[in-house]
């Protein structure tokens, strides 16, 4: 319940005015060596040096300790920052709409949660104060309202803006646009909207001060990386000495792996017999164990053996020039026509039925 009696008066009052009033300025401390960020110190050394006062080598890197706690203070700056800059925009949109003057036409939405929680509010009692608790009941009540194919835009984003007041409402950032009693009215409103821009401005200064303090963060840094260098022995590269021909050893040379040995039947199978084609070989092969092959399996060797006869006859991708008696199956190959393969079990039954065990 508020005292309508020491209310100020209630007044149409231009949100948007330009008038300012002076601001604690929140970087200040910072400015007059007060808490100082310790990236600060690094760049006060380095105003040393432009001033001539100090050479850089007589000025070492902070260690490693000191940048970690700089590294901690810097994000959480900008972490402030980010939120302070997120309020103030939310203040400027939705402050608009909870305060601004209705469209002609439209509802009295500031009216309707003024009251909420007045005694006179069921015969229109009415004092020019909005609370926290009149927020929640009204935006309760807006959310309880059965949703039919009619929607209320206006007052849905209404109700949005009421959320975002009420969940910021004990916020200090929030303390500039109350009243004395810790509530508000469009007087109040108004009057930290005149300070808004102050505020505003001072976290653009702020962003870009840690900017300039994260760069001089990643200097020092690199820095501390350099002066913090050491080689062990284990590291020192060893002198390399020219080995005399004597030396030298002998150029190892690589024997290739013998291919595996085919049977006689598979060898015989794989020839190419007069009017045949690679299918007829492969039918051939598939039928050395004594049961029925089905066409995929068929055509699955067969396209395995046109690839490998394609790769090794490059001018004759046709397959026009396929002669009589040619192996489409040799030692040398057929590790290959199996590798294209990828039907599992049908290249292990190949695999066991074309090459001769080894001994």
């Amino acid at each position: 319940m508020v005292d309508s009696a020491i209310t100020a008066p209630r007044a149409e009052v231009n949100i948007e005015t330009d008038k300012r009033e002076a601001e604690p300025d929140i970087f200040m401390a910072q400015r007059n060596g007060g808490t100082v960020v310790k990236g600060d110190a690094a760049q006060a050394t380095q105003d040393l040096v432009n001033q001539g006062k100090a050479t850089a080598l007589e000025i070492a890197p902070p260690d490693a300790a000191t940048l970690a706690e700089t590294g901690r203070q810097i994000t959480e700056r900008q972490n402030t920052l980010g939120r302070q800059e997120q309020f103030n925009g939310m203040i400027r949109k939705d402050g608009a709409t909870v305060f601004g003057a209705p469209k002609r036409g439209g509802q009295n939405f500031f009216g309707d949660v003024d009251g909420r929680d007045d005694p006179g509010f069921f015969w229109n009692g009415k004092d020019g104060v909005i609370t926290k608790k009149g927020i929640d009941q009204f935006t309760a009540e807006a959310d309880a309202e059965p949703k039919g194919r009619f929607r209320n835009p206006p007052k849905e984003a209404y109700v949005a803006a009421l959320k975002n007041f009420s969940q910021n409402w004990d916020s200090p950032d929030m303390a500039p646009y109350k009243d004395a009693q810790g509530n508000m009215t469009k007087e109040s409103f108004a009057g930290g909207m005149t300070t808004l821009p102050g505020r505003e401005k001072q976290v653009t200064e702020g962003k870009a001060a840690v900017a300039q303090q994260a760069e001089q963060l990643q200097k020092d840094t690199a820095a501390l990386a350099e002066t913090t260098k050491v080689t062990t022995p284990e590291q020192k590269p060893e002198q390399q000495v020219e080995p005399t021909p004597e030396q030298k050893p002998e150029a190892a040379t690589e024997v290739p792996a013998k291919p595996k040995e085919l049977t006689e039947d598979a060898a015989k199978r794989a020839e190419v017999a007069k009017g045949e084609g690679p299918y007829q070989v492969a039918a051939r092969i598939l039928a050395a164990d004594g049961q029925k092959h089905d066409h995929k399996e068929v055509m699955t060797l067969t396209r395995a053996l046109q690839a490998q006869y394609r790769e090794e006859n490059a001018a004759d991708q046709s397959m026009a020039g396929l002669k009589v008696k040619h192996q489409l199956l040799t030692p040398e190959n057929a590790q290959k026509v199996l590798d294209r393969i990828t039907d599992v079990k049908l290249k292990e039954k190949l695999t066991a039925q074309i090459f001769k065990p080894a001994s």
